[in-house]
C-alpha cells in the first residue's frame, strides 16, 4: 500500500516535469549553451529533490568543503541504483556532465533533459568510440563550464558491493586535466533496487 501510494505521488510530479519543456523550449531559442545548461541544471535538481522529497528518503552528506572550487571537477562514485543520480545531482553545485550508457536514450521525457544538460551517451561495446566520447566531453567542460560525473563500474550494482571499475574510467580526467572528486555512496540500493520495490524512509550516505 505505501508503494502504491509513492506511486500516485509521483504522477503530479512527473507531469511538472514534462510542462517545464514548453517553456525551456523558448528559452533555448534564445540563449548561448552555457545558460542552456544552467537552467536545465536547475530544473533536473528540483526534480531530484522533488522525487527524493516525495520518497522521504534523506541525504546525509559529507566532505564538500574538499571539493575545488577554482576549476572543474570530476566525480568518480560507486553505482548502486538509479537513485544514485537523484542523489548527486541534488548536491551538485553547477552543471555536470554525465556519461551515460546509450540505452538511456531511449528513456521518454528524461533523455530529454539529460542532452540539455549536456550529458553524452557511451556504446559500451565499442571501445574506439568511447576515446572519441572521452574527448568531447573533456572538451565540453571546459569549453561549457561544466563539472564531469562518471560512473566507472559501468553498472549498477544493487548492493553495497563495489565492482571492478572498467579500464578507461579515468580517461576523462586525465583528458580534461581537472581534479578527481572520489564519491561513495551507502543506501541508494535500499530505495529501489533491493527487492525490486520502491521504499519510502531511506538513508542516502554521500561522502
Amino acid at each position: 500500500m505505501e508503494q502504491a501510494r509513492i506511486i500516485l505521488k509521483f504522477i503530479p510530479i512527473i507531469i511538472g516535469f514534462a510542462l517545464k519543456r514548453i517553456p525551456f523550449y523558448f528559452e533555448k531559442k534564445n540563449s548561448d549553451v552555457k545558460t542552456i545548461r544552467r537552467r536545465a541544471h536547475q530544473i533536473t535538481k528540483q526534480h531530484s529533490n522533488d522525487i527524493l522529497r516525495i520518497t522521504k528518503t534523506k541525504l546525509n552528506v559529507a566532505g564538500q568543503e574538499n571539493i575545488p572550487t577554482d576549476s572543474p571537477v570530476i566525480y568518480l562514485g560507486n553505482h548502486q541504483s538509479y537513485f544514485d543520480v537523484l542523489a548527486m545531482q541534488s548536491v551538485t553545485r553547477r552543471p555536470t556532465l554525465f556519461i551515460g550508457k546509450k540505452e538511456l536514450l531511449k528513456l521518454p521525457l528524461y533523455s530529454s533533459w539529460m542532452k540539455d544538460m549536456g550529458a553524452l551517451f557511451l556504446d559500451r561495446e565499442d571501445p574506439r568510440e568511447a576515446i572519441q566520447l572521452f574527448n568531447e566531453a573533456a572538451q565540453k567542460m571546459h569549453d561549457e563550464d561544466m563539472d564531469g560525473l562518471i560512473y566507472p563500474e559501468g553498472t549498477r550494482s544493487r548492493s553495497s558491493q563495489v565492482h571492478e571499475f572498467q579500464r578507461g574510467s579515468f580517461k576523462l580526467a586525465e583528458k580534461a586535466k581537472c581534479p578527481i572528486v572520489p564519491v561513495m555512496i551507502e543506501g541508494a540500493y535500499r530505495v529501489l533496487e533491493e527487492d525490486n520495490k520502491l521504499k519510502a524512509n531511506q538513508t542516502i550516505y554521500l561522502r
